[in-house]
C-alpha cells in the first residue's frame, strides 16, 4: 500500500513523492521531474497515464 490513512496529510504531498523517488528537483528553480519510478508508481497507484519525454 502506498500510504496509511493515519499518516499526517503532509505525507501525501510532494515530500512523499520525493521519498518514493517518484519526482526529483531540477537544478535551477523550483521545477521537478517525474522519474521512471514515478511514471510506474503513479500509473499503478492512481491509474495515471503519463508520457515519458526525452
Amino acid at each position: 500500500m502506498l500510504y496509511d490513512k493515519s499518516e499526517e496529510w503532509e505525507s501525501y504531498g510532494t515530500n512523499r513523492l520525493f521519498e518514493l523517488g517518484w519526482i526529483e528537483r531540477l537544478p535551477n528553480g523550483r521545477a521537478v521531474r517525474v522519474t521512471a519510478a514515478g511514471l510506474a508508481g503513479l500509473s499503478d497507484q492512481f491509474g495515471l497515464s503519463l508520457e515519458e519525454r526525452k
